[in-house]
């Protein structure tokens, strides 16, 4: 029962962070829309695009970087308003190895990442108890 619950708990998770990735990989692109992507003028390439997790209203946070880490991760945000949000980090198996609350006076989460295992985590974003968004997180020590 055990391993069931452990079988389904790893495809939630991988299908939770499936559009997010696929949307990361290709994210839409707006020819005018030149304040967070760079474009060359003569192809469209993409060049360079803001790494931004999640923005709405009073809450603008970052993807964490850098990523794969070794030692410490880092994620920057700005909350305006009384929004509580989190950042929960988990493993491949779903078992939640940190979490971290988005404080109105802080800027930053500086994650501590040299006690974990190399290999591949899932944080996620919650605002106000609903999950947001989920991203891969790559530890690599050397």
């Amino acid at each position: 029962m055990k391993n069931i619950i452990t079988f389904v708990l790893l495809i939630w998770i991988l299908v939770q962070t499936t559009y997010s990735y696929a949307y990361t990989i290709y994210p839409p692109i707006k020819k005018n829309n030149l304040s967070n992507i760079l474009l060359n003028e003569d192809k469209y390439d993409l060049l360079w695009q803001e790494e931004i997790l999640h923005e709405e209203s009073g809450i603008k946070v970052n993807k964490i970087y850098p990523n794969p880490a070794s030692d410490y991760a880092y994620i920057d945000y700005q909350i305006s308003e009384s929004i509580k949000a989190k950042i929960t980090v988990r493993n491949l198996l779903g078992r939640i190895v940190g979490e971290y609350d988005l404080s109105k006076q802080e800027n930053q989460i500086k994650m501590n990442v040299s006690d974990l295992e190399s290999g591949v985590y899932f944080y996620t974003l919650s605002i106000n108890g609903k999950s947001i968004k989920a991203k891969k997180l790559i530890v690599e020590h050397k």
